[in-house]
Order: C-alpha cells, then structure tokens, then sequence
C-alpha cells in the first residue's frame, strides 16, 4: 500500500459486588477500530493485459464501533455447597460504516466513481442460566444450561448509486450438558453436549461484480443461520506432584446448514449455506517441568473437517471435500528456561497442517512452521521481556482465495518477522 492509516481504541471495565448468598458481576466494554488505506482494485492484472498505467485502484475508508454489557448473578465462587447457578443477560452492539471510491485508469484517460457506501449494524440480545451439582462426595458433577439468543442484522447500501436496506431477524434457544467424574483429586474425565449456532444475516460484499456490472440481488446475499451439535470426551490429569500435565480430548460436531464462504471472484465473497457437515478429532496438551530450571510443552491438534451434502446452485457437488479454511493439523513445542534470579528464555516452534482454500479442493497451503521466541525478567508483579515472531521470515497464508484466472491465489499473508519489547505489571 502506498498509504495506510490504522487506529484503534478499547475500554473495558469489570465490577463485583457481593452480596452475601449472591454475587452481582457486570463486564462492559467498547471497541473503536477506524482504518484507511490505498487499495489495487484489480491486482494489477488489467496493466498485464492492458500496458502500463491500467488498472482499477482507489481508497477505503471504513471503521467499526461495539459495545458490550453482560450482567451475571451467581453462587459465591468461595461457597462450599455442592450446588451451583448462574443466571444473566447479554447485549452487544456493533455498527460498520465503509465508505469507498475507485478510479480506473485507461489508455483514454482517468474516471471516478464512488464503488461503495454502505452501514451494517448487528444487534444480539441473550438470556441465559445455568446450574451445576455435584455428588457421592463431590466426585460426581453434573452440568445443565441453557440460552436463547435473538440477533438483528441490518445493511443500508449503496453500490455503484444502487441504494437498498435489508433486514435480517433471527432466534434460536441453545443447551448444553456435561458430566464430569474425580477419578482422583488430581485426575478427571469428562463429557459433554452442547447446541451451537451462527445466525442469519446479509453479508455486506462491499463489491459490484465487475466483470458483468451486475449488482447482488437481496437473495444472493442472504444466508440462513447453522446449526450445530458438539460432542467432546476428554481427561484432564495432573502426575508426579503436579510436575507433569496431561489433558486428552476426542470431539464431534455435526452441522446443519453450514455457512462456508463462497468467493464469486477476486473482489466478492459470499456466505452461502451448505446442507450438512462435519469436523472430528483430537487434541492434546502436555507440559512437564524438569527440575527447578526448566519446562517442556506441547501441543497437537487433528482434525478431519468435509462436507457431507453440497450441492451448489449451479448444479456442482461438493460433497465429501475437505472443508475450506480448516488445517488438518496445528501443534506447537516449546520451552521456558529459567536462570539467576528471575530471568528467562522462552523458545516457541508452531506447526500447521495443509489446508485447502476452496471448497472444490484445487488450491491449497502446504504444512509449514514458524519459530518464535520471547526471553526476559519477571517477579510476582513485573515483567519486562523482549519477542520475536516468525524469526524464519516464513511467508504462507493465514486465508486465501483463487484469483479470477485461477493461476494463483491472493488473500492474508502470515505476518512478518516482528521484533519488540513489553513491560506489564499485575496487582
């Protein structure tokens, strides 16, 4: 970019009151993230074909707001009790404001025209409870919630001075369960069962297709919510006087109506609705300490992610395919070594697996990893430490898409090698 601006601002605040039987605890934040920035429209392919000097570019100018308040009231965390609740509501508030122009250079001259202007607010409101028990000597525990959630999606639009307001209300009431059992006081096994969702909406493409001038029609670029069921068994274990950490988990999820992401071309994409999918795996998590001065971690991640009924609308089946944006693995090794009086040295190697980028499953990221490091002095409230991530300069992508050719891709690069100092305190 020949011009980049980016601000950012964050408040949160956190109160608790107790109230004896009854703690009262309030989280409300604010976010402001504000961006502008020169943008090559058209990548630069309309000068390949076309010569020097051709090409689509233009400025983005855009910026979110959201504010968020949770109210709980529950159980003291300090209660003896076996028994357990929780109760509350929800409310977040987010309005996007993207504005946009583009100028197209020709071998005849230069024109302007603003590209878009568009508004989109999200609104979700929540009220949710919970209640835990446990028995036979606490050993047993039993967990049951649950969660109705209303969201309004709203879009005012503006593309290529085609204006248009769309709507989207949406609800879906969301349990979950989980039995969990002491095998001793330092070992554990669990299970549980839980309703997901991601709601409805219009998605905010920012972009006409340029290729034909033709603008998205409201039903293009509205998607119904997901549903999910997730399932997890799991064992959290603690050995040789806490010296070594185990945790083991196997998961489940089975979708219906996927929202997969469907790039029409190199300037839109789009959410559509899949029929049925499904991601399965496991995880692990491992951290031993060696001595006084030393401590091994790791961990690993599979996943086998597809699509299980696909069938787009135009007819092409992607049914059985990897889904799109999902690696089929993520690990991690690392150590920290401590030294005189309150120095370390904290080496980080981070793996990930292929990953495909299309829901057709021809483009794709292959397995790569990145080094990292951080090392520096802490006590019981100080810590001032230097970093560094990606140390090899490792260039990959994070997402991706097919450019319009289809010869290569464009998306979000992994970031560069990033050097830098912190100082923190914790009271």
């Amino acid at each position: 970019y020949e011009f980049a601006r980016i601000s950012n601002f964050s408040a949160d605040l956190t109160m608790r009151l107790s109230l004896g039987q009854v703690d009262v605890v309030s989280v409300t934040a604010f976010r402001e993230a504000d961006q502008e920035y020169d943008a090559d429209f058209d990548l630069g392919t309309m000068a390949a074909f076309y010569g020097p000097g051709v090409g689509m570019y233009g400025t983005i100018d855009g910026g979110v707001k959201t504010f968020l308040q949770e109210l709980r009231v529950m159980s003291p965390d300090d209660s003896e009790s076996s028994f357990s609740w929780m109760g509350g509501l929800f409310y977040i508030n987010s309005k996007r404001d993207l504005y946009a122009t583009m100028v197209q250079f020709t071998p005849l001259g230069e024109a302007g025209r603003p590209v878009m202007d568009n508004t989109l607010e999200l609104q979700d409101f929540a009220i949710f409870g919970q209640v835990s028990a446990r028995f036979f000597d606490d050993k047993l525990g039993l967990t049951l919630g649950l969660r109705q959630e209303w969201t309004r999606r709203r879009i005012d639009d503006n593309l290529w001075l085609v204006g248009r307001e769309m709507e989207v209300k949406d609800s879906q009431l969301l349990p979950k369960a989980s039995v969990d059992f002491r095998l001793t006081g330092d070992n554990m096994v669990y299970a549980s069962a839980a309703m997901g969702w991601r709601p409805g909406g219009v998605f905010n493409t920012g972009m006409p297709n340029l290729t034909t001038s033709f603008v998205f029609t409201p039903e293009e670029l509205r998607y119904e919510k997901e549903i999910s069921w997730n399932y997890e068994l799991g064992s959290k274990n603690t050995f040789l006087d806490g010296a070594l950490r185990l945790n083991v988990a196997l998961f489940y999820t089975k979708y219906r109506d996927y929202q997969d992401e469907y790039h029409y071309n190199t300037l839109n994409t789009l959410l559509k609705n899949a029929g049925e999918a499904e991601a399965k795996g496991a995880e692990l998590e491992i951290e031993a300490d060696l001595g006084e001065h030393l401590t091994l971690s790791g961990s690993l991640g599979l996943v086998k992610a597809r699509y299980i009924e696909y069938l787009d609308d135009g007819g092409r089946d992607f049914s059985g395919n990897k889904i799109a944006g999902v690696p089929s693995y993520t690990a991690s090794l690392g150590a920290r070594i401590k030294f005189l009086d309150g120095f370390y040295v904290a080496p980080e190697v981070r793996f990930k697996g292929k990953t495909y980028w299309d829901r057709a499953n021809l483009y794709h990221e292959d397995a790569y990893a990145t080094l990292h490091l951080r090392a520096g002095w802490a006590n019981e409230n100080w810590e001032f430490y230097v970093y560094g991530d990606n140390l090899t300069n490792k260039y990959a992508f994070t997402r991706a898409m097919p450019f319009t050719s289809g010869v290569y891709l464009h998306g979000v690069p992994t970031r560069p090698l990033e050097v830098g100092v912190g100082l923190s305190y914790n009271y």
